[in-house]
């Protein structure tokens, strides 16, 4: 107790400038998290939002980027340094970011993945990633299951909080594989129309 805080006392506002500095040089921008993914490990495969067109969104400054596998290694290398012992205290899961992380080309999500499985045993820790209803609706099942396959825990987030109503989703027969596109939005009923 008394080593945690003399290092808490070394903490000064010089030592949270140097703090903020490194942070920057490891993390892009983290916009945001699900409430149950606050103490987990937060990694970027990618840069800004694959979707842009949430009208109350302005968290994703920079254009949206995939990083390659060796960029997401080395970023994966850069928080583990960055962390160090505190990299402990995350151990609740890893969340795959940023925004819309599973929009991400499918090989290069099982790449991540298998990365994850490797350096940051994500089969203990499980998963977690957004993707919106209407991009994350042009992927297969099979696609998913192939995710699933890579890494068994992994948890898609989505839709979006704040974007349009989610579509349902139906699945669909196509010519090449089995998809899912979205039926008829569902809307709420306008307010006082429902009695309780």
């Amino acid at each position: 107790m008394l080593a945690a805080l003399e290092l808490g006392a070394r903490f000064t506002a010089g030592a949270a400038r140097a703090d903020a500095k490194r942070f920057a040089q490891v993390y892009s921008p983290i916009g945001i998290l699900p409430p149950d993914q606050y103490l987990s490990l937060v990694v970027q495969g990618t840069t800004g939002c694959s979707f842009t067109s949430c009208t109350f969104c302005d968290l994703y400054h920079e254009p949206y980027r995939v990083k390659t596998a060796l960029e997401f290694e080395q970023h994966l290398e850069r928080v583990r340094a960055y962390l160090g012992a505190s990299l402990s205290l995350r151990r609740r899961s890893i969340f795959l970011g940023a925004a819309n992380a599973l929009a991400a080309p499918l090989p290069r999500l099982i790449e991540w993945f298998n990365l994850l499985v490797r350096e940051l045993e994500a089969k203990k820790r499980g998963v977690g990633a957004f993707v919106d209803g209407f991009t994350g609706a042009r992927r297969t099942t099979g696609d998913f299951q192939t995710l699933a396959e890579a890494r068994p825990a992994a948890r898609v987030r989505g839709p979006r909080v704040g974007a349009r109503p989610a579509p349902r989703l139906r699945p669909q027969a196509c010519t090449r594989a089995r998809s899912w596109t979205p039926c008829a939005p569902q809307r709420p009923p306008a307010c006082g129309s429902e009695r309780s």
